[in-house]
């Protein structure tokens, strides 16, 4: 307990000196293999604390105290400074009302519960739907190192995926239990059991998410991107390796998310390059076609499983049939919703009285869960945040034809994709956890590509209060 308190100090100072590292150290955290966060969690009378919680609160901390520009002394170009005011106001225009409406109605919820023995995880349950949604504001804060946040989430998401692979193909079924389930004493006996005697085990990373929206992204530079034959090779091997670990996961609702979010990254991609890319996705596409016969080839014990899958989807779709466990989850949900319609319970879980079965609910869909938070009205607030994101942006980028469409393109296709899928299928969502963490951080930058400098922007006239700052060297960004 005292490495772990000493680790988690680290962690928090380090958030704090240097919070663009703290994001990158975060992502690896909540977002990678082996449950690294179990080294950075303390146990406390009530519940725990760990990077999920203490630090993003240091980590929004750290970014708030190192805002603003170097350069000081100059004034931004005007149409730069228009961006960045429209950006702001959309970021706390769509976030903040549901933020504010969902985090009333935790703490409703969670005084009620005071004295029970769910309290704790009421607690937790809020706060891993409603902190998550401040590194937001800490990566606007860091707007000037967005290339750094974006490539550490990158390199982040391709080591997680590569060492995903490695695992799975090799079959290294000892690591499997620590990457996965974070050591044998966490294994239930069907996992045992797989283990033992299937051919091949399923493993689903802990940061999926950020692995569907790091491909989406990438696939999209891939399509889009002015580079030399190695380097687009290098960014096709990357998306390879991605979509390999998504497809090996045997998730359908993944498998469905990431196509649909390679369909609007390639709309977007032609509306901003044209021809280039129907050569580029016809070249991309063979590519994976090509990896997928490697895959299978060398793994062809995939197959049966992979049909196995295939077999049970018509039972897995019905997400609202007493026949499967998510349909209970799903229908409990609606009951309890159902008795408070528009405030909801302020808990992001049933209450137990309207189970459908013994055991604790593992698998309600991610609207429903803030259904059950901040009822109807919060379900239509997290749709409006999503949809405000994507409207607002996007016909900005189109009526003022600037730089910032190719910039943002494919942060808006990452956005409809989980508007649009990933919060639709109901496997998962962007709405909690280490998906809002993931879903949080690119959101932000978003915000930043947006108003981001552009060479065409004119420079701002400096008056007399700044011509000081000016001849002592300062440049404008």
């Amino acid at each position: 307990m005292e490495i772990q308190a000493i680790v988690l100090f680290l962690f928090c100072l380090t958030a704090m000196l240097r919070p663009a590292w703290g994001i990158a150290l975060l992502l690896v955290a909540e977002c990678s293999l082996f449950h690294p966060e179990k080294f950075a969690t303390v146990a406390l009378p009530v519940g725990y604390a760990g990077p999920s919680d203490v630090g993003i609160v240091c980590v929004v901390l750290g970014a708030f105290l190192a805002r603003g520009r170097p350069d000081r002394g100059l004034p931004l170009p005007p149409a730069c400074q228009a961006r960045e005011d429209f950006a702001r106001k959309t970021l706390a225009w769509s976030i903040l009302p549901f933020v504010a409406w969902m985090g009333v109605q935790s703490w409703r919820g969670v005084s009620e519960m005071i004295g029970q023995p769910q309290w704790s995880v009421s607690i937790r349950n809020a706060v891993s739907a409603l902190l998550p949604w401040s590194l937001v504001a800490a990566v606007w804060w860091l707007r000037r190192r967005r290339r750094e946040i974006l490539l550490m989430a990158v390199v982040v998401a391709a080591a997680t995926s590569a060492l995903h692979v490695a695992i799975q193909f090799l079959d290294l079924r000892d690591l499997m239990v620590w990457a996965y389930w974070t050591g044998p004493e966490q294994l239930n006996e069907y996992q045992e059991y797989v283990l033992s005697y299937f051919d091949f085990v399923r493993g689903l990373p802990q940061g999926t998410i950020l692995i569907l929206l790091t491909a989406i992204l990438c696939f999209y530079w891939c399509l889009t991107v002015r580079a030399g034959r190695r380097a687009l090779v290098g960014l096709v091997a990357m998306v390879g390796v991605m979509v390999t670990a998504i497809g090996i996961t045997l998730t359908r609702s993944l498998a469905a998310e990431l196509a649909a979010g390679m369909l609007l990254a390639s709309v977007l991609a032609w509306k901003v390059s044209g021809r280039i890319v129907s050569v580029r996705a016809t070249y991309i596409l063979f590519s994976l076609v090509l990896l997928a016969g490697l895959a299978l080839a060398v793994r062809p014990d995939i197959l049966p499983s992979l049909a196995e899958r295939v077999e049970t989807l018509d039972v897995d779709r019905r997400i609202f049939s007493d026949q499967t466990i998510r349909g209970q989850d799903n229908l409990a949900s609606l009951e309890a919703i159902q008795d408070r319609p528009w405030c909801g319970w302020g808990l992001y879980t049933y209450p137990e009285d309207y189970s459908f079965r013994e055991d604790a609910a593992t698998d309600i869909h991610p609207l429903l869960r803030v259904g059950l938070a901040g009822g109807w009205i919060g379900v239509f607030l997290a749709i409006r945040l999503q949809g405000l994101l994507v409207w607002r942006f996007g016909r900005a980028c189109r009526r003022q034809a600037t730089a910032a469409m190719p910039r943002v393109a494919p942060y808006l296709a990452i956005l409809a994709t989980s508007l649009l899928v990933i919060n639709v299928i109901g496997a998962g969502g962007t709405l909690m956890g280490q998906a809002l963490i993931a879903m949080s951080i690119f959101i932000g930058l978003l915000a930043a590509e947006y108003a981001r400098p552009d060479p065409s922007d004119a420079p701002a006239k400096a008056n007399p209060s700044t011509r000081q700052g000016a001849s002592s060297g300062a440049t404008p960004p």
